[in-house]
């Protein structure tokens, strides 16, 4: 850089200053989505470097841990807003720094009750009630799923079984943010008896007896 002085007679003075531009790293953070799921889904970000100096220094941080990787992949179990912050250093001392703000979002608890956990045949009713529960969200979608073919997104439920076995229950709940849960259990539906009989006569006289077999 030229410095030139001059006085109130005229007279000049020149003189050169040297100005050293260091290197200042440069770092950008990417995520595939900046709300994630308590206990489901982990947050993972990797650090762009448009411009890395030599020996330059990149630490992640989210006000918990640090890390000096160019990858980060955590689960959280706290939900709340956080920042993960990117700090990148040059040896000449020049920085750089990114804030990444991101959402940690509660899971619901899948939860149902039913009024029997063995029925018969034919006769028992089985009564699904959803009790599924969040803190500090809502739960957006809720499925029962009694096999593989009948469901129903309804809060309680009521269903009879015409042949015995073993029958398999699910439960999905979910968020609006796609946080959910699933919970199965599995009922037993034992066969009925089939009650008959068979009268000998239809018709009988005063004081005959009336005869009735088991079929």
């Amino acid at each position: 850089i030229l410095i030139q002085s001059v006085n109130q007679q005229g007279c000049a003075i020149f003189d050169t200053l040297q100005l050293f531009v260091k290197p200042q790293p440069v770092g950008f953070l990417q995520c595939t989505d900046s709300i994630i799921c308590s206990q489901q889904q982990s947050l993972k970000v990797s650090v762009l470097k448009s411009f890395n100096p030599t020996l330059s220094t990149w630490k992640l941080s989210d006000g918990l841990e640090t890390k000096t990787d160019s990858v980060w992949n955590k689960f959280y179990t706290q939900t709340g807003n956080y920042h993960l912050t990117l700090i990148a250093s040059a040896p000449s001392g020049c920085a750089d720094t990114s804030k990444l703000p991101f959402t940690v979002s509660p899971k619901p608890k899948a939860g149902f009750t039913t009024n029997h956990d063995t029925l018969c045949s034919r006769f028992d009713t089985l009564i699904l009630t959803n009790t599924a529960s969040i803190v500090g969200d809502s739960i957006t979608k809720q499925l029962f799923a009694i096999g593989k073919t009948d469901t129903s997104t309804n809060n309680i439920i009521s269903r009879t079984f015409s042949a015995p076995g073993k029958y398999p229950i699910y439960q999905f709940v979910g968020t609006t943010e796609g946080c959910f849960d699933t919970l199965s259990s599995i009922i037993t539906v034992n066969e009925s008896p089939s009650a008959a009989f068979h009268l000998l006569n239809n018709s009988i006289c005063a004081s005959e007896p009336f005869i009735v077999t088991g079929k």
